[in-house]
């Protein structure tokens, strides 16, 4: 194996592990506070949206959604809902059971980062170019697939 081009990735990821966009969002939120409001509401669209499938949504389908620590997505929760971003309440069929949801603060402050966030990504995707844009994407997916794969077999002892 190269080893400029180990190196070149493993310099590429750190630089990309660092960077923060500047959709201009006016919020004390942290990076993982967004990202889990973010998730928070895709998956409580989709549950909405699914028939057949629970619409709230437990602490324990977040975490298991966002591959992080109990702690870490209690302590992630807690800042939101001081925020005014989220609700937790007891489950009425399952009292062991906290459903977390947004509030309409949060969804707000989501659409206003979508629409931010829409416009930067408009606008690489427009310097970038459209063609180039999309064979990045397909490079990137099947690279992820691999990540993915190699991490399998090493769990398995194969590697």
């Amino acid at each position: 194996m190269d080893p400029e081009l180990r190196d070149r990735w493993i310099h590429t990821m750190m630089d990309l592990r660092k960077f923060r966009p500047p959709f201009g969002i006016k919020t004390s939120l942290a990076s993982g506070e967004l990202m889990t409001l973010h998730r928070i509401a895709i998956m409580q669209f989709h549950a909405e949206n699914n028939v057949g499938e629970d619409p709230d949504l437990s602490i324990s389908d977040i975490r298991e959604n966002l591959d992080v620590s109990k702690p870490a997505v209690s302590q992630i929760l807690n800042a939101l809902q001081n925020k005014g971003l989220v609700t937790r309440e007891i489950s009425k069929e399952d009292r062991r059971k906290i459903i977390v949801r947004l509030t309409p603060e949060g969804d707000a402050l989501l659409l206003d980062f979508r629409r931010q966030s829409d416009m930067v990504l408009d606008s690489v995707i427009e310097s970038f170019g459209v063609p180039k844009m999309r064979e990045f994407m397909d490079s990137f997916e099947e690279l992820m697939s691999i990540f993915y794969d190699t991490k399998e077999k090493m769990e398995r002892g194969a590697i």
